[in-house]
């Protein structure tokens, strides 16, 4: 008997162990059949036939005869499923873990570089120098900022009490106590020969967002102009008082800038801050 195309060996075996059983082929033929040749003589290979028989019943008894090559061929696949996961895991720790040495060979080579380019600097030597105060003028700073003019504003904590105000009027309070105050200072201290007031921006509120607008009780440039007219009489009030120079030096801030287009670069030198400066100065 041959072997037909595509039939797996294991039921090519059944078929012929059946045909020897049911008288259809030899012992001689039988074993032929299944391993090229006839190895033994017709007894010892009846009882090799008793043993074969026996051995398939079993088989299919097991159902083991299913395992034919497909399902190895399906068992194989699934293990090449499972080694490339387990290939792929170990490539992303591989991939992550060399990230992370990247990442702080980087940072050693950062400092090291900064470290490098420090040892090349000169040294640096400190001369002591002795100063003649008797010619030097006493100037005083005072610093304001924050105004957020034309404005009315009260902002609250998350337990509803109230934080801050801003408005004209609280402003205008707050701008004369701080004159007492500075009074007050400088004849219990000492004698400023001349004061330099910054004023470090935000003075009115102006339109940096559409949300403004409903805070606005007046106009930007209204605000502007309304501003710069308090403080120019609160400086000349300071210099009254104190009896000294008076410098004034503005900052814009970013409320004071005039974005006038909606999109694209935002032109800092357009500010109100320079109006602001230029009307008190």
């Amino acid at each position: 008997m041959k072997r037909n195309n595509g039939e797996n060996f294991l039921p090519f075996c059944e078929r012929v162990t059946n045909a020897l059983v049911n008288g259809e082929i030899t012992y001689s033929d039988w074993c032929s059949s299944i391993i090229g040749e006839p190895l033994y003589g017709d007894e010892n290979l009846r009882r090799c036939g008793v043993f074969f028989k026996k051995f398939l019943e079993v088989l299919d008894k097991e159902e083991l005869k299913e395992l034919n090559d497909s399902q190895r061929i399906r068992a194989i696949e699934q293990a090449k499923e499972e080694l490339l996961k387990e290939r792929k895991k170990l490539q992303t720790v591989n991939t992550e873990y060399t990230a992370n040495l990247r990442g702080e060979a980087r940072f050693e080579m950062f400092n090291e570089r900064i470290r490098e380019e420090i040892s090349k600097l000169p040294e640096i030597k400190f001369t002591h120098i002795c100063h003649d105060r008797s010619k030097d003028d006493c100037v005083g700073i005072l610093c304001i900022a924050d105004a957020h003019y034309g404005t009315e504003i009260e902002i609250k904590s998350l337990f509803d009490e109230v934080v801050n105000v801003y408005s004209p009027d609280i402003l205008k309070a707050r701008l004369n106590k701080l004159l007492d105050e500075v009074d007050n200072d400088n004849i219990s201290y000492v004698h400023y020969d001349k004061l330099v007031v910054f004023d470090l921006g935000d003075a009115i509120q102006g339109m940096l967002r559409m949300s403004d607008l409903s805070k606005l009780k007046t106009g930007v440039i209204e605000s502007t102009l309304g501003y710069a007219e308090m403080i120019s009489q609160w400086l000349v009030e300071l210099s009254n008082r104190l009896q000294i120079p008076i410098e004034y030096i503005c900052l814009g801030g970013n409320h004071a800038e005039l974005r006038l287009l909606e999109k694209g670069r935002n032109w800092e030198e357009e500010n109100l801050g320079r109006v602001i400066r230029e009307f008190i100065v």
